[in-house]
Parts: C-alpha cells; structure tokens; sequence
C-alpha cells in the first residue's frame, strides 16, 4: 500500500479505519489547497515553469494519480486492479472547484504541461462531471 511506503507499517497491521483516515486528511489538503481565500488558488493563474502555480497544480496531480483522497484506491494493491474511481467518490463530487481554478480560465496562456497533466489525470480517474 503507498501509505505503508511512508509508515514503516506491515500492510497485515494497516486496516480499512487508518486507510480512511488519511484518505480523509488528504482531501482535507485538496479543500485547502482549493479555497479561494487562500494564495494557493490564486497561484495557478500564473502557473509559468519552476512557479508556485506549477507545483500546486503538480500536487492536485499527484493527490490524483495517487488516489489519495479514495480510501478504496489506497487499498489496491496494484494500479492495474484499480480502475475508475466509483461515481460516488470525492475526487468526481469536487472536480467542479478544479475547472474553476485560474489556471483553466485561460487556455490559451498556458506556459506549463501542468495544467494538461491535472486534467488527463481527473479524466482518466473519474471521467467528466457533466
């Protein structure tokens, strides 16, 4: 399990309840990261190479193809047996608050692969919220 990577914790030793938890401390990041009060929104609409809107935007990407707000993704034990994350899931309940990042308000100013690496990552997770 990649929480157990990080936890010097035998995957026997880790259940369901603690694989909640930090799935639930990751999307407590993901808000975080998405309030527009904070500088990290507003860090995306500047997402030029080696910027901060870079590297928000390399962590919405990584919080994706990690499936680390998805309890269920953490449990799989290879990327091969996980799939599309169910309907239900947080990352597909929340994608609206992505779209509407800086970031995408402009396609036309992209300086980054970043932005395009977020997107296919969602895509490929959960599909599009219609």
């Amino acid at each position: 399990h990649i929480v157990c990577k990080y936890q010097e914790v035998n995957d026997d030793d880790f259940n369901l309840n603690q694989l909640n938890e930090v799935a639930v401390a990751w999307q407590c990041v993901w808000n975080k990261l998405l309030d527009s009060d904070r500088r990290y929104h507003a860090y995306t609409m500047n997402a030029s190479p080696s910027s901060t809107g870079e590297l928000v935007l390399m962590l919405f990407t990584e919080i994706v193809r990690g499936g680390l707000t998805e309890a269920k993704i953490l449990l799989a034990s290879d990327t091969a047996s996980i799939g599309h994350v169910q309907k239900s899931s947080f990352l597909r309940k929340h994608q609206e608050k992505i779209w509407n990042l800086p970031a995408f308000s402009s396609g036309s100013e992209l300086e980054t692969s970043a932005t395009f690496e977020l997107a296919t990552a969602i895509i490929h997770q959960c599909g599009l919220v219609e």
